[in-house]
């Protein structure tokens, strides 16, 4: 039999009967863990398994033996060798319960950037896809409930409680609906969601507080976004109700299906704006403009490409170089520059018109060459005919494909006058073809209203403002009149003074 040699709460020494050996068993790690050392002075069977087995059951082990070292311990003492820390038994450690916590709905709200890699294995570090957007109506996410957590146990059987899980007291922001019965969370206004931890809500802005950044990345938002500093060469940004930076914006692109105001671009000849409402900016340097609005600039346009289906405006500033297509008008107080760098201003003529009557006029002077061409050809053939020189009969199917092809080019060129003269004559209320010059209009500059156009050979002081005379098609130059009197109004008031004007 063993006798104990000395009891403690957590350790008790037993001696093996015939004094082969000495145990100490220890439980530690607050009751989680049982080790022990055995002293071994001769080999003895005595300190069998089912023997460990009662010696535990005395000292209060009861729960998680770990089989292989207790066995390892009862072969040690049979074979005569000693050993230390042993792990005889392991208690199982409490699982605290979950958190509450917003279960989000896939592509509405991320914590990190996403990356994504392209065919080619390259990944851009500016498309972070983490900002999600929502429509009204929309499932933001579900509020999941706390857990109970899984209660441990320690070596002696004692249950060791879990911590329960903390539910997560969400507070319903701005846009937002409160979870309902089964925990849904709903949207109430399109927008992005932000969520602090405590309170969600839905965002109709976005304000980025300083530059556009790889930490920013690109930004495709539902509502409005305000950059308060610079955006760097590459970043785009698309926003449904309006932009605004108050830096400067290098090339890229900016989309807006309202507003866009900004200090000013510097586009490089790549940067462009795509704006369903007004541009405000102090100045737009190698951009290009598509404004369904107006174009409202403080200093400058220099070498851009503005089409604006309302008015382009720079009551104080310069149009240097590039072109300027304008529905509802353009002023400006000097426009070109000395050097006689090339620029075009055309005024009443919605943009996208113009562009079907460049393709048009385009492909009528292939046609013409074409035609031209088959003309040739026939000519010679035909003069061999008529001299009484005979024709092969190659040549006489090269009589016939040709006059063929020279009846389909004749019809598509009538088709095509009659597209350019229709585009020539529509007529839009809106279109107010008068150009405004407050100061000067240097030399070498192209002006285009309606059927007039005209390269100015001599530079011109202002104030002035060009309309079409719509009898002859040339410019009327007319002492100047707010923007806001069109080019009909004006037509009409001087036809009614003198009728041969």
């Amino acid at each position: 039999m063993t006798q104990p040699a000395e009891v403690r709460a957590n350790s008790i020494t037993i001696q093996g009967s015939d004094g082969s050996y000495v145990l100490r068993l220890a439980v530690g790690k607050g009751g989680l863990e049982c080790r022990g050392v055995v002293v071994v002075k001769k080999p003895s069977l005595e300190l069998s398994p089912e023997h460990l087995l009662t010696l535990f059951k005395e000292f209060g082990i009861r729960h998680g033996l770990v089989k292989q070292q207790c066995l390892e311990l009862c072969y040690a003492v049979r074979q005569g060798k000693s050993r230390s820390n042993l792990l005889l038994a392991r208690g199982s450690l409490p699982f605290a319960g979950r958190d509450g916590f917003v279960e989000f709905a896939p592509g509405v709200y991320h914590e990190k950037p996403a990356f994504q890699e392209e065919e080619d294995g390259s990944v851009d570090l500016r498309t972070l896809n983490v900002y999600g957007n929502v429509q009204a109506g929309q499932l933001i996410g579900t509020l999941r409930p706390a857990t109970a957590g899984t209660d441990g146990k320690d070596v002696r059987g004692e249950i060791i409680p879990a911590a329960a899980g903390a539910s997560l007291a969400l507070v319903p922001g701005e846009g937002v609906r409160s979870p309902d019965s089964q925990g849904h969370i709903y949207s109430e206004r399109d927008g992005r969601v932000v969520f602090d931890g405590t309170t969600l809500a839905v965002s109709e802005e976005y304000l980025v507080e300083g530059d556009l950044d790889l930490e920013t990345g690109h930004i495709d938002f539902i509502g409005y976004v305000e950059v308060r500093g610079d955006v760097p060469d590459g970043f785009r940004i698309k926003a449904r109700h309006g932009v605004k930076v108050t830096g400067i914006v290098g090339a890229c692109d900016i989309e807006s299906g309202g507003d866009v105001e900004l200090r000013g671009m510097a586009g490089k000849g790549t940067g462009k704006i795509i704006c369903q409402g007004n541009l405000v900016a102090h100045f737009l340097n190698d951009v290009e403009v598509e404004c369904a609005g107006d174009v409202l600039v403080q200093n400058e346009i220099r070498n851009s490409f503005i089409k604006a289906l309302g008015v382009v405006s720079l009551p104080k500033g310069m149009i240097t170089g590039g072109d300027c297509i304008a529905l509802g008008g353009i002023e400006a107080n000097k426009v070109g520059a000395p050097s006689g760098l090339r620029t075009e201003l055309e005024a009443g003529i919605d943009y996208r018109v113009r562009e079907e009557l460049c393709l048009a006029r385009a492909e009528l002077h292939d046609i013409y060459g074409e035609i031209q061409e088959i003309n040739g050809i026939l000519g010679t053939l035909k003069e061999r005919q008529k001299s009484g020189l005979p024709l092969s009969d190659l040549e006489k199917a090269r009589i016939v494909e040709l006059t063929g092809k020279l009846d389909e080019s004749e019809s598509r060129r009538r088709e095509l006058l009659a597209c350019i003269e229709s585009l020539q004559g529509q007529d839009d209320n809106l279109a107010n073809g008068k150009v405004n010059i407050k100061s000067l209009l240097f030399e070498g500059v192209i002006v285009a209203i309606g059927r007039a156009r005209e390269v100015f050979k001599f530079e011109r002081q202002g104030p002035l403002s060009l309309i079409e005379n719509t009898i002859d098609h040339q410019f009327r130059v007319l002492p100047m009149t707010p923007l806001a009197k069109s080019s009909r109004l004006l037509e009409k008031e001087l036809l009614e003074k003198s009728p041969s004007a």
